[in-house]
């Protein structure tokens, strides 16, 4: 867990901070050049109460090429 997470979830209540782990993990971060998909929770971020979908500049840590990459949730079943 990185400085940033144990910050963040340091200011919520002890009984939501494993909830806003999970959903930090559902939220993926895809690569527009090869597909690769990487949770928020992974790449170092808590994304925890957020709708929608975003766009985010970054280089693929899978391919390598730097662009845009779409932040979508993805649902588990």
């Amino acid at each position: 867990m990185t400085r940033l997470q144990k910050f963040l979830l340091g200011l919520l209540p002890p009984d939501r901070r494993a909830e806003a782990e999970a959903e930090s993990r559902r939220w993926k971060v895809v690569c527009a050049a090869c597909g690769q998909a990487t949770s928020i929770w992974d790449m170092g971020g808590v994304r925890y109460g957020a709708t929608g979908r975003s766009l985010t500049w970054g280089r693929c840590k899978a391919c390598g090429k730097r662009g845009k990459h779409r932040v979508e949730r993805h649902e588990t079943h």
